[in-house]
This record gives structure tokens, C-alpha cells and sequence, in this order.
């Protein structure tokens, strides 16, 4: 650009010197030249300018793959190397493997998007979508303990009022799906509803909702084996009960 300037101030001093021999009408003529010349360089200059910022953005693009890809590899070859040391009854990898603070880049570095969905009170879906396109993705149903913190809604306490009295666990559980019986009688002990005499047909159970039965139902896991921890992984603070690919 330096030297083009350049060589626009010689040719304009040359130009200044030709000039007086000019007709008018050679004169305008050679005034559109130049005018088109230069709106010439300036589109070439904003060609350039925007191919030159194209490439630099897809430089910086290349260069991240190519570092995520570097880390990628030097993980999968430290799980590699140490996977025999480790007892097939553990979950692997170990969290003492991975300190925390490079768990964030762990995640960024394996993982495009990880999607959420409750699937009851008690259990959630999560979709890990994993940015190497071999590995696809992965699909786990976890289970979280403890008594979830769901307001009840009005018509939930209708309900409760109009049919707690009379109705059996299972039917008040089907008429309150969310809603695991310890905390329908903790509800009804609030409001003091008191609970007649009912055949005892129970069958589901005392501490989870019917929508949690549910899925329990379809990943075809028994109360027995949740409550005894029996095909349950507990990883990162997360009670694993299904895995699909």
C-alpha cells in the first residue's frame, strides 16, 4: 500500500507537468480515468480487507479444533494408560483422577451440549451430545434423593380434601401422580384431614410418586434394588440408573 501511494504522488506530479498541453476535453476525459482507477482500488482494498478477516476468523476456528482435538487425545490416552489399575467395581474414570478445576475444560473440550429433562419428581434425563462425531450420544436417567421442593397447587389440595378420606394409597397416588404418600399424609397432617378405615391394596411405594414408579417401570428398576443402591452409580454427586447410547 506504502509503495502504491507512492507511486500515485509520481505519477500525479507527472500528470500536473502533461496537464497544461491538455485539451478540455482531454482533460475530462482523463479526470474519469483516474476517478475510475481509483474506485478500482478502493474495491480491490475492500475485497482484500474482507477475504483477510474471513481468514483470520477461520484460522482462529482451525487452531481451537486443532488444540481441542490435541487435549482430547492426551485424555483418552491417560484413561488408556491407568484403566487396568482400576477395579472393574469402581466407577471409572475416578474423580480423583480429574482435579476440579479441569473439569470445565474437560467438559468443553469433549462436550458440544448437555440437555436436561425432568422425568418425575425423582428422576431426570440428561442427553450429552459429545463433540467428537464418533462417540454420538449418550442418554442417562439419574435419580436425586431427598424430598424435591414442589409447592403444591391449589387443585392438588382440592383433591386432597375431597378424597383422601375415603380413597386407598394406590387411588389417591393416581389421582395425585406427582406426589410420592409420604408427602400426601404429611399434606393431609397439615390441614388435618382425617383418613377413614380403607382396604389395604397398596402396592406402590411408600416414599416415591407414581410418575416415579413409572419410570422405574420402564428402565425396569425395583424398589428394592433403588432403596439397596443395587444398579445404582453414584458419579460427580449424581445417582446414575441408566445409561443408553
Amino acid at each position: 500500500m506504502k509503495k502504491l501511494t507512492k507511486r500515485l504522488v509520481q505519477l500525479s506530479t507527472i500528470d500536473e507537468e502533461e496537464e497544461e498541453d491538455l485539451t478540455d476535453e482531454q482533460r475530462a476525459e482523463k479526470e474519469k480515468q483516474e476517478k475510475e482507477l481509483v474506485k478500482a482500488i478502493r474495491d480491490e482494498y475492500n475485497r482484500f480487507s474482507s477475504e483477510h478477516e474471513a481468514l483470520t476468523r477461520r484460522r482462529e476456528v482451525l487452531l481451537q479444533q486443532t488444540s481441542q482435538s490435541q487435549k482430547r487425545r492426551t485424555y483418552k490416552e491417560l484413561i488408556l494408560k491407568v484403566l487396568t489399575y482400576w477395579p472393574d467395581a469402581q466407577v471409572y474414570p475416578p474423580e480423583a483422577l480429574i482435579p476440579p478445576e479441569e473439569l470445565p475444560m474437560i467438559v468443553d473440550t469433549f462436550v458440544t451440549q448437555v440437555g436436561l429433562d425432568t422425568l418425575s419428581p425423582h428422576f431426570y434425563k440428561m442427553v450429552i451430545v459429545w463433540r467428537d462425531p464418533a462417540w454420538g450420544e449418550d442418554s442417562l436417567i439419574c435419580f436425586r434423593s431427598g424430598n424435591p421442593a414442589i409447592q403444591w397447587s391449589d387443585e392438588e389440595d382440592a383433591i386432597l380434601r375431597a378424597h383422601y378420606p375415603t380413597t386407598t394409597r394406590d387411588e389417591i397416588m393416581r389421582l395425585l401422580p406427582m406426589r410420592s404418600y409420604a408427602s400426601i399424609q404429611s399434606r393431609a397432617s397439615f390441614y388435618t384431614i382425617r383418613k377413614m378405615r380403607t382396604h389395604n391394596t397398596e402396592h406402590l411405594p411408600y416414599g416415591l410418586s407414581l410418575q416415579d414408579y413409572t419410570v422405574m417401570q420402564e428402565i425396569g428398576m425395583s424398589v428394592e434394588a433403588l432403596q439397596s443402591g443395587q444398579g445404582v452409580v453414584n458419579l460427580a454427586g449424581a445417582s446414575l440408573v441408566s445409561l443408553s447410547a
